[in-house]
């Protein structure tokens, strides 16, 4: 009911809960606390919605809390299958499984409540889907689609569902996270990736690489002969890396700066230019976590040309900026020096680690990241990471 679906949206907001659609979340120590809340109205279904609530089941411990019947959580998955176009996500068919243990003649109670409520072609739908095992391909989800929209149910409530069911973007939300070697940049992301796909997003992860660490050949040789110097360029596994020893000396050859420049301006772009071809990927996720992403670019441009080479990265630091995809959020993990020191010690040298937490700070700032502390246990910084993310999925 509308009234209260008010009170209680109020009650979950001043318990801490953060909405995103239908689902209020909570990030606590113990665990995520979840609910999904929607008022009939928005279901737009035929007949009489108070035929959900009969043989409702009591919540232990309260007074006036129920939980829907097995054949309602049936016909509730089924009206949530259309508005996924045919995906079933692992939440929902946790959800018909418990209900189908519950009570074994659930298909049967559902089957003769679904023509009332226009819900007879998703119901058929849903059996079909939750007798595979794997996923339905995408020819398989239109068919299912097209099903619905031939079921001799109500046209009002085939279109309802049906419109519902149109994509809301044409690419998914860009989560980013970001920081130095020790951060736990790849444990966050998965443990990120797991906790919205038990929530019901569909979430996908991806690797983004950095920008390539050395010139091209032809341009190490001017380099050497026309820079007049070796130092300026790293030999990547050598050890622990840190701070050049004194500061680069800056190309007095023309040729050798419009190398470098024409280098990194070439970096930029195609990282960027990658970026892209990972975000507009057809892809079923509605979010994509990438693993790296600009600020880790950014940082790598800073290390490799401009410490340790001498170049002069602004033009290149705002080509990145400037054509790379924005992120719904970016994330920036950050830890003092030395607590990465101890981590990741066959990296960096402590002064290294110094430099580069100094590097990502500026660039977090430039490109709008959210700083997270990454000196805390891993639970605590994946409860923070997570808390961020759903506020600004919101």
């Amino acid at each position: 009911m509308p009234a209260d679906y008010a009170a209680i949206s109020r009650l979950l907001a001043e318990l801490g809960h953060l909405r995103r659609r239908s689902s209020w979340v909570r990030f606590d120590p113990a665990g995520v606390s979840a609910v999904e809340l929607f008022s009939t109205d928005s279901l737009h279904l035929a007949g009489g919605t108070h035929r959900l609530f009969e043989d409702a089941v009591p919540v232990p411990g309260y007074r006036h809390l129920v939980r829907p019947a097995p054949h309602v959580v049936l016909l509730l998955a089924a009206r949530g299958l259309v508005v996924r176009r045919g995906q079933l996500t692992t939440k929902a068919r946790r959800r018909v499984e418990r209900a189908l243990e519950e009570d074994t003649e659930a298909w049967s109670r559902a089957g003769k409540l679904a023509p009332e409520l226009g819900l007879a072609g998703p119901l058929n739908v849903l059996r079909r889907t939750v007798s595979r095992s794997a996923a339905p391909l995408p020819l398989a989800r239109v068919r299912a689609l097209a099903a619905v929209a031939l079921a001799p149910d109500p046209v009002s409530t085939k279109a309802a569902q049906l419109s519902a069911a149109l994509p809301r973007r044409i690419r998914p939300a860009l989560v980013s996270l970001s920081g130095p070697h020790g951060t736990g940049k790849s444990t966050q992301v998965e443990a990120l990736s797991s906790t919205l796909k038990n929530l019901g997003v569909v979430t996908e992860t991806q690797w983004a690489p950095a920008p390539p660490r050395q010139l091209p050949r032809i341009a190490r040789i001017l380099s050497t002969r026309l820079w007049g110097s070796s130092r300026s360029e790293p030999a990547p596994n050598s050890g622990p890396l840190g701070p050049v020893p004194a500061t680069p000396t800056v190309p007095k050859s023309a040729l050798v700066r419009l190398l470098a420049h024409a280098w990194c301006s070439e970096g930029a772009i195609v990282y960027a230019l990658r970026m892209w071809r990972y975000a507009l990927r057809p892809r079923r996720a509605q979010v994509l976590v990438l693993d790296r992403f600009t600020v880790d670019a950014s940082v790598a441009l800073a290390y490799w040309f401009g410490h340790r080479r001498g170049v002069d990265l602004k033009v290149e630091q705002a080509l990145l900026r400037l054509l790379s995809p924005r992120p719904r959020v970016s994330v920036l993990l950050l830890a003092d020096a030395e607590t990465l020191h101890s981590r990741r010690a066959d990296e960096y040298t402590l002064e290294g680690f110094h430099l580069l937490r100094t590097f990502y700070a500026e660039a977090g700032e430039r490109f709008g990241a959210v700083l997270v502390d990454a000196n805390r246990p891993t639970e605590e910084v994946a409860r923070d990471v997570a808390t961020l993310v759903w506020e600004q999925l919101s």
